[in-house]
């Protein structure tokens, strides 16, 4: 008998698809995540939704790459 996952554990799951998905900088992964009517509140108050957040998580991926290429060329030296 399969017994029921409780919602802490689906979201102990969605959390870590997220976070993999995050990490490995794969926007793809990670918009798959979210309904297309995402309304995402920011910290500020904001109401954004799933594109512009898509967008930011892009931008924050690509500002990753360069620091993590900085990084690494400084260590090279």
């Amino acid at each position: 008998m399969v017994l029921p996952r409780s919602v802490e554990e689906e979201l102990d799951e969605r959390h870590a698809v997220a976070r993999a998905a995050y990490l490995n900088r794969d926007i793809a992964a990670y918009g798959a995540l979210f309904s297309p009517d995402l309304a995402y509140h920011q910290v500020d108050g904001t109401v954004i939704g799933r594109r512009q957040l898509l967008s930011d998580v892009a931008l924050q991926f690509r500002r990753r790459h360069k620091r993590h290429g900085i990084s690494v060329a400084r260590i090279c030296k």
